[in-house]
């Protein structure tokens, strides 16, 4: 039992954990670095677990070229660019995203998305408030269930 309520409780963090990364809760007070253009060479879809945590994403590769003269091939990951943009040329930002609490890493996001925080914030409340107390009462009635001793 001790088990598989860990693997619940895994589970359940990572649907938690998953508006928060689709709706780009994550980038709060990021600040964008650099601006440019991005060549999508090709798109692979990855998931349901993966760098990104949990569901099913696009990582396109790309040939950057900045506006601050830099150029870089690179990997686009969280369905920042997606099978339609190959062969086209996309507008992209680099936002400095908090790695720690002393250290920043690099992300690639297209030009025209915005973070949507409420949205992301409301179904990770709903999930917690809603959801949550469902899966944990049907779940344990059902080994309620399992448990019950047969009438022999």
């Amino acid at each position: 039992m001790r088990l598989c309520g860990l693997l619940v409780a895994l589970a359940l963090g990572a649907i938690t954990y998953l508006p928060i990364t689709a709706f780009g809760v994550l980038l709060a007070g990021s600040e964008i670095s650099d601006q440019g253009s991005a060549q999508v060479q090709s798109c692979t879809r990855v998931g349901p677990i993966g760098r990104d945590f949990v569901g099913w994403w696009w990582e396109c590769r790309a040939q950057i070229a900045w506006d601050s003269g830099r150029s870089e091939e690179t990997v686009v990951r969280k369905s920042q660019l997606a099978p339609e943009d190959v062969g086209h040329s996309v507008a992209v930002v680099e936002r400095q995203v908090d790695a720690s609490k002393y250290r920043k890493r690099a992300e690639v996001h297209r030009a025209d998305f915005e973070p949507n925080y409420p949205l992301g914030y409301g179904l990770t409340a709903l999930i917690l408030l809603v959801v949550l107390p469902l899966f944990t009462w049907s779940a344990n009635g059902l080994w309620r269930l399992l448990r019950r001793p047969t009438g022999k």
